[in-house]
């Protein structure tokens, strides 16, 4: 066999092990499969027993990564408004993740645990976008309570680029990633959709951090939190002045 087709083997098998996971255990796989779900319902809830599992989930989010053409479409969503969303009802809840394709739907959980930002967000769709909506179709929504949408959709285009660089992250920082550490690294980066996420998780978290005590937190944590209440991003400030309890509300 050709030498460098061997290298290719061996450099191949070195990458993928990094992805390949054991069976998991027979709670895991229940919520990886309600995860993959089409009942909104079953998905929210699925999605928030498996953040407990922490460090370990991320190998089989990637596998689901992998998965970049499968779709399942969200049924039963309420008033859920993400990029598959059809009607707007003028309220409810904002995930800007296109959840129909499973990938993407991966990228959800797997940005929230990790605060880092890979590209599966929908930047097309913002809170400012759908208050808009609101106000120029208000008349429509007075009389049927509700918005027709068609959001643009752009994540999908470069979601390869986004799940291959997920893989190269892990593979570099796999043996010394914490979840503690990923808040403490989110909160001192330059990313303002890190800091968001990292400093709302400190004010409603939703799942246990390891070794996030009261100290760590007056140590390393709120010195940052200081300086960012002080952000030229509205959403960084405002989300750092709610943690410390000094945000006032202009009326």
């Amino acid at each position: 066999m050709n030498k460098l087709v061997i290298i290719f083997l061996l450099i191949t098998n070195i990458g993928c092990s990094f992805i390949k996971t054991n069976e998991p255990s027979e709670d895991l796989k229940k919520y990886l499969d309600q995860f993959v779900d089409s009942e909104w319902g079953i998905v929210h809830k699925a999605k928030d027993s498996l953040m407990v599992y922490d460090k370990e989930l991320i190998p089989y989010l990637i596998d689901l990564m992998e998965e970049e053409k499968r779709f399942v479409r969200l049924k039963n969503t309420g008033d859920l408004i993400y990029p598959g969303a059809t009607k707007y009802y003028g309220h409810g809840w904002f995930i800007p993740y296109d959840l129909d394709w499973i990938a993407i739907r991966a990228g959800w959980v797997f940005e929230e645990l990790t605060f880092q930002n890979f590209g599966f967000v929908e930047n097309s769709i913002t809170d400012a976008d759908l208050i808009q909506l609101h106000k120029e179709n208000y008349e429509e929504y007075v009389k049927t309570g509700k918005h027709e949408v068609n959001f643009e959709r752009e994540s999908f285009k470069k979601l390869e680029s986004s799940v291959n660089n997920v893989t190269d992250w892990w593979i570099l920082n796999q043996d010394n990633w914490t979840n503690l550490s990923a808040i403490k690294e989110a909160l001192y980066s330059d990313d303002v959709k890190r800091q968001v996420n990292a400093i709302h998780h400190l004010r409603y978290p939703r799942y246990f951090t390891k070794d996030l005590t009261d100290e760590y937190y007056v140590k390393e944590l709120l010195p940052r939190i200081k300086e960012l209440a002080n952000s030229k991003d509205e959403d960084v400030s405002t989300q750092a002045q709610m943690k410390l309890g000094i945000y006032k509300l202009d009326i």
